[in-house]
């Protein structure tokens, strides 16, 4: 099925605690302390100019805010992270 997050803090609040919201806050790529996308195909999170970059190279950016993430998104997403 496909859930609609309309923000960052909902698309949080569906993995465990173990999966710290801080630790996710910052970019993968830069250290930058934004990151309103994650990288699918890493399951990482990065900030808008990484985002960019990674579509670039034909990778799989979401924006957190406005995309619609399916079930296997949530799931990568809460067994990855950029604590990995």
């Amino acid at each position: 099925g496909i859930s609609h997050f309309s923000h960052k803090t909902r698309f949080f609040s569906l993995f465990p605690s173990s999966q710290s919201h801080s630790i996710s806050q910052e970019c993968m790529d830069c250290t930058l302390k934004s990151t309103p996308y994650i990288i699918l195909d890493f399951g990482t999170f990065a900030c808008s100019v990484c985002a960019g970059i990674h579509r670039g190279l034909q990778f799989k950016a979401k924006g957190i805010s406005m995309t619609k993430f399916s079930d296997s998104d949530v799931k990568l997403m809460s067994e990855s992270g950029n604590e990995k």
